[in-house]
């Protein structure tokens, strides 16, 4: 069927509904902006909206109707466009030199746009639209003319009609529940691109200088860079899968409780989809560090500053700086923090400034906060607001047995204390302590080295050890001991547990929780004090501060079900994009406030200019004026 007959067939169809169809045929080919000026002429007689659709363009159920919808929605919205497949601003998700999104069929990308879709608002406000597919307002036409055919052929002419009206508060709308398919340039051909683009930017730009900054503001901005996240999602269509990075960043290249954590959680996630499941996963970390761990072959190592965009980040351990906070805010529509627990900020001399401006951030902007035991979920909570839009999970850590011990048990050689350098491992005083009360017994001793000589004492320094020489240690342990005062979990108590040996820890509500998963409870013993150990050990008294029955074991396959499960579920969420544009937003003022401060031209000198006036005798004595000047600035407003 020819054009004509297409034509024709149309307007019988609008007939019987009753719509009045008018079709102008030109006597030569006037080109795009001459043409289209016919129609809009058109609809300025007879007092009509307009809506101007490229040849290669076709409008899916309920475009029109939601077009108008949004452009009644405000009235100085002049200008709507629907969201496409590949139509500049308009794509949903947003192109890029090599999206694979350019390849997929018409089937796979609305099916990619209805995914992306939903975590979009019905509508926003834009610096433009695109002429493929755009929707006009009478009053537009009626009061600023029609296209300007100093354009010639076409391109920015669009532009140029939305900028004219902007002079008078005017604004442009994306529809991002309307999709119309757009085969790309087909109305010029793409080789005419290029070149017509170029040669009317200038022009445009020529009339209005601003054009250029408005559009480049709204790129840097959390609409659109929203939209670039929300990529993420249909990363893995059209064959279903999710891609989800597994942020490891803070980990390095040595063994400690976090990264046994990250590499069982890991492996578990892996285990349970290849060949089949429908989760992919990402590393982000440097390939030392994920071949160290033994990772390497199970995902896709991704260095840290990489552009790439996943479905989900999860960040293994609490994050020390905004690099982390960054770049899972803008790689996925889903962020998850591991906060283990909070001693960075509790000890003065680990604290550092920017640690209680991080976790507020976690606390109020991520999706899922994920906690390693009920104990680290209270500390918490005691220390940061929980924003009403986060989910927060309880994930206990591994509590089997058979998940740990990989060796046979062997002879008892020495005392293993376990702990590292940092002071709330009371490493230095418990070993000080058992050395003097057991001097005929050898310790090992897992952590900081000592400023003394101790006969019967050999320290190995933490996150160094062979994973199997440091299985060795518990295998050949008589028992072990693990002082520290504060912990998220406490792997080495379920380690030692598993090699079947009795372990000393201090009396806290997080070994209480630990013991009533673990299967033999009477291994763990606690203790109050330190004074009250080497009594305890010498009497060798099972029933001293025991805790209660054990329970059912946990495994690193269920902690990674529920990791996985509640990702899901939080993909899933109505309300996902809203938290998403709600961290963008929030993180785009922060980044704008430290870029200002990055232009000072002497940041150093402004600095020593405010602490050398911060410490000058006017400025103390003009503080108590200062402070009223404030309070009653407060009580008004």
């Amino acid at each position: 069927m020819g054009l004509g007959a297409e034509l024709d067939k149309a307007k019988s169809t609008l007939f019987r509904k009753n719509i009045n169809c008018i079709i102008h045929t030109n006597n030569k080919n006037m080109g795009f902006v001459k043409s289209v000026n016919i129609g809009l002429a058109e609809a300025i007689k007879q007092g009509c909206d307009a809506l101007l659709l490229n040849s290669d363009a076709k409008l899916y159920t309920g475009c029109i109707e939601e077009l108008r919808y949004v452009a009644e929605a405000d009235p100085m919205v002049g200008f709507v466009s629907p969201r496409s497949n590949d139509a500049g601003i308009c794509t949903i998700p947003p192109l890029t030199s090599n999206s694979q999104s350019r390849m997929w069929s018409e089937a796979d990308a609305y099916a990619s746009y209805l995914e992306a879709s939903r975590w979009l608002p019905r509508w926003h406000l834009t610096p433009t639209v695109v002429g493929f597919c755009m929707y006009i307002k009478n009053i537009i036409i009626s009061e600023f003319g029609v296209l300007d055919e100093a354009y010639g052929h076409g391109y920015n002419e669009e532009n140029d009609l939305v900028m004219r009206a902007n002079g008078y508060g005017y604004r442009a709308a994306f529809a991002n529940h309307a999709y119309c398919w757009h085969s790309g340039s087909g109305s010029f051909g793409k080789s005419e691109f290029v070149k017509r683009d170029a040669e009317n930017r200038l022009l445009l730009d020529a009339k209005y200088p601003e054009y250029t900054k408005i559009v480049n503001d709204y790129f840097g901005s959390p609409t659109f860079r929203s939209e670039s996240v929300v990529s993420g999602i249909v990363t893995g269509l059209p064959d279903g899968k999710r891609h989800i990075a597994l942020d490891l960043a803070n980990i390095g290249p040595h063994f400690n409780g976090t990264a046994e954590m990250a590499v069982q959680i890991a492996r578990s996630i892996y285990k349970k989809n290849h060949p089949d499941g429908n989760t992919i996963l990402h590393f982000i970390t440097d390939q030392k560090t994920a071949t160290f761990h033994g990772i390497a072959d199970i995902g896709y190592i991704e260095q840290p500053n990489a552009d790439r965009r996943y479905a989900a980040v999860v960040h293994m351990g609490q994050p020390f700086g905004w690099e982390g906070i960054r770049r899972a805010a803008y790689s996925a529509p889903v962020n998850g923090f591991f906060m283990l627990d909070t001693i960075a900020q509790d000890c003065g001399y680990l604290h550092n400034d920017d640690v209680d401006d991080i976790w507020r951030f976690v606390a109020q902007h991520s999706d899922v906060i994920f906690y390693i035991s009920n104990y680290s979920r209270t500390i918490f909570r005691n220390r940061f607001e929980i924003g009403q839009a986060v989910t927060e999970k309880v994930c206990l850590l591994s509590t089997n047995a058979s998940d740990y011990a990989v060796i046979n048990q062997r002879n008892h050689k020495h005392i293993l204390i376990v702990g590292n350098h940092y002071r709330h491992k009371a490493i230095p005083e418990t070993v000080e302590t058992l050395s003097a009360a057991f001097p005929q017994k050898q310790i090992v001793v897992v952590g900081c080295q000592s400023g003394r000589l101790f006969q019967n004492v050999t320290f190995i320094k933490a996150g160094e050890i062979a994973h199997d020489v440091m299985e060795g240690y518990y295998a050949d342990a008589e028992f072990v001991v693990f002082p520290s005062h504060y912990e998220g979990f406490g792997i080495p108590i379920v380690k030692s547990v598993a090699y079947n040996k009795v372990v000393y820890a201090r009396q806290s509500g997080l070994v209480d929780e630990i013991v009533r998963h673990i299967t033999q409870p009477h291994l763990v013993k606690m203790y109050k004090n330190l004074m009250d150990l080497p009594a305890m050990i010498a009497s060798a008294n099972t029933n001293h501060l025991e805790s209660g029955v054990g329970g059912e074991a946990i495994t690193w396959d269920h902690v990674a079900s529920e990791v996985t499960s509640i990702i899901n579920e939080t993909l899933n969420h109505p309300d996902g994009g809203y938290r998403l544009r709600r961290r963008l937003s929030a993180l785009h003022i922060i980044d704008k406030n430290l870029t200002q401060l990055r232009n000072i031209d002497d940041y150093e000198a402004l600095r020593g200019e405010i602490t050398s006036m911060s410490q000058s005798k006017s400025w103390r004595v003009t503080k108590p004026l200062r402070l009223a000047a404030t309070a009653i600035r407060n009580m008004r407003s």
